[in-house]
């Protein structure tokens, strides 16, 4: 009787003895420098605000396992946000080339004038016009002299695919630049951007090309 009240008071034992250990080592690993059971948003806006370094976010832990994102789900939500509020896209090369990281590309590069969806051929948006691809080429006098639809004849049908050309103002000039280095997938296009935001992404973007 008593070697079972023995064996029973041990299994008993055994979720706190867990829960212990759990908890010491949550502990351990704050007092060696990692982040414990803090929230993405809460750890992103702490880097941010410290401008410290995103990888950061990959040392985030969790004391025990919870409902929800997983842990390394987390982490990279961290990493989405930091970029966001900090607009640096470079942080955005640790979710790449992921589906993750190019949604966060978007959302730490400043806004261009023009936007060119994912169709094939894609739409042509912004600077006043919304139309398809084909209108830039074959459509009135109006929309093909429109500077989104220049820049996307350039990216999209210039064989040579020169930027030079484009008598534009320079937010359409580095877009310009931008484009053309995805579609030739040529980090030399990146260089000549001058606006550092977009040209950090473009480098990111066709580092995550390269290695796709």
């Amino acid at each position: 009787m008593r070697k079972l009240l023995l064996v029973l008071g041990i299994v008993a034992a055994l979720p706190v003895i867990g829960i212990v250990l759990l908890i010491g080592r949550g502990l351990v690993l704050q007092m060696i420098g990692y982040p414990v059971d803090i929230s993405p948003s809460e750890l992103a806006q702490a880097i941010a605000s410290e401008k410290g370094d995103p990888t950061r976010c990959r040392k985030l832990q969790q004391t025990m396992p919870t409902m929800g994102p997983s842990l390394a789900e987390k982490r990279r939500l961290c990493i989405y946000i930091y970029a966001k509020l900090t607009h640096d896209p470079s942080a955005c090369e640790l979710l790449m080339p992921s589906s993750y990281g190019w949604s966060c590309l978007g959302a730490a590069t400043d806004k261009q004038p023009c936007l060119f969806d994912f169709k094939e051929p894609p739409e042509v948006r912004g600077n006043g016009i919304i139309a398809p691809l084909a209108q830039c080429v074959h459509g009135d006098a109006a929309t093909q002299n429109n500077t989104c639809c220049a820049v996307a004849r350039i990216a999209f049908y210039d064989e040579k695919k020169d930027c030079s050309s484009l008598v534009a103002t320079r937010d359409f000039i580095d877009q310009c630049y931008h484009e053309v280095a995805k579609k030739k997938i040529n980090m030399e296009a990146c260089s000549k951007i001058e606006n550092a935001n977009i040209r950090s992404a473009c480098l990111v973007g066709v580092r995550a090309l390269v290695r796709k």
